[in-house]
C-alpha cells in the first residue's frame, strides 16, 4: 500500500474516533505507546482480486550515442533541414500505469475506556455515505467488517486493560509505472556478391 494511502487511513481513523493524530499508531515491534486512549493499526493478508489494468501514461524521446567525431557532420551543418540527431540513435519509451486491485485486512485495536463501543462506532461510521465518498476519492474501499472482539487483558496480575479489536476488509489499487522499449532504428550491413549493402531504417 502506498504511503499516502496509509496516511489517509491513519488520519481518517483519528478523525472518526475524535483522537489526536499521534494517538493513532501503526504496529511496530517495541514502538513507544502514547497515553490512553489510543489505536493500533496493522495491515495484513494481502491478495490480488483481479487481472491488472494497464493504461497509457505518456512517452519520452531522446537522442543517444551522438558521434563525438568533429568531422562527422563536415559540410552538412549549413544544409537545409540539417538535423544532428539523424546521425544518432533514438531512444523511445512509452510509459504505462499498471494497476492491480488488491484486498487486505486492516486490524484496528482500541486501548482505553469503552473500547468495544468505540470500535463499533468506527465500523458504523465507515458505512456513512460521506466517509465512503472520501475513501472513493482516495481509491480505497472498506467493504466488510468482522465482529468487534473484547480482548480485555490483565496487567501485572492486578489491573485490567480495556482493549477491543476488529478486522476491516479494505480494497485499494496497487499502482506501478512500467516502460516499454520500442526499436525505432535498425541498421543492417550485408555482403551480397561482394557488394556491400547497408539498410538503415527509422520508424
Amino acid at each position: 500500500m502506498r504511503a499516502e494511502d496509509k496516511e489517509f487511513i491513519h488520519d481518517l481513523t483519528a478523525d472518526i474516533l475524535d483522537l489526536p493524530r499521534n494517538s493513532v499508531i501503526w504496529a511496530f515491534p517495541n514502538a513507544p505507546r502514547p497515553p490512553k486512549p489510543y489505536v493500533i493499526l496493522q495491515l495484513h493478508s494481502f491478495q490480488r482480486e483481479a487481472q491488472e489494468e494497464i493504461a497509457y501514461k505518456g512517452e519520452e524521446w531522446k537522442y543517444c550515442n551522438i558521434p563525438d567525431d568533429p568531422y562527422a557532420f563536415e559540410g552538412q551543418e549549413h544544409a537545409e533541414g540539417f538535423d544532428k540527431g539523424r546521425f544518432a540513435d533514438i531512444e523511445y519509451k512509452e510509459y504505462f500505469d499498471v494497476k492491480l486491485p488488491v484486498a487486505g485486512v486492516l486490524r484496528c485495536q482500541y486501548l482505553g475506556d469503552e473500547a468495544v463501543d468505540r470500535l463499533e462506532y468506527l465500523v458504523r461510521k465507515l458505512e456513512a455515505p460521506t466517509i465512503a465518498d472520501k475513501c472513493n476519492l482516495q481509491g480505497i474501499a472498506f467493504f466488510n467488517a468482522g465482529p468487534v472482539t473484547d480482548i480485555e487483558s490483565l496487567l501485572s496480575g492486578q489491573t485490567y486493560e480495556q482493549r477491543a479489536s476488529v478486522d476491516l476488509s479494505v480494497r485499494y489499487a496497487s499502482d506501478i509505472v512500467d516502460d516499454i522499449h520500442t526499436i525505432v532504428r535498425v541498421k543492417v550491413e550485408s555482403d551480397i556478391n561482394d557488394e556491400k549493402r547497408i539498410i538503415d531504417v527509422k520508424e
